[in-house]
């Protein structure tokens, strides 16, 4: 599927947006397609790994002291910081939403 600018656009990409993802695309070499995939699997990582931190810091906080519980929120804090700030969310969710809404999509053939 190749993916237009125009299609971003109308999925609710901004030209802003659109801008960030052609320096990416010239600087890394990847495709439009390329980029967007990723994007979109990388919010999914990001969003599973915040439930796995969320997760582990409930059964800390239930069966472990306090010292451990606060000790583990805030490790789980630096671990989401690094994994939230290390990726554009924005740009990601879009793409996510993107790439759903895509393949939810019947071909117009």
């Amino acid at each position: 599927m190749a993916i237009t600018e125009q299609a971003l656009l109308e999925s609710g990409f901004t030209a802003k947006d659109l801008n960030k993802l052609r320096n990416n695309i010239a600087n890394y070499g990847a495709t439009r397609d390329v980029v967007i995939a990723h994007l979109a699997n990388r919010f999914l990582v990001n969003l599973w790994v915040t439930f796995a931190v969320l997760a582990l810091c409930l059964i800390v906080l239930v069966f472990g002291s306090v010292d451990s519980a606060l000790s583990g929120a805030v490790a789980g804090l630096f671990v989401l910081a690094i994994g939230w700030f290390t990726v554009p969310a924005n740009l990601a969710y879009k793409s996510w939403r993107f790439k759903r809404q895509k393949l939810n999509q019947p071909d117009a053939r």
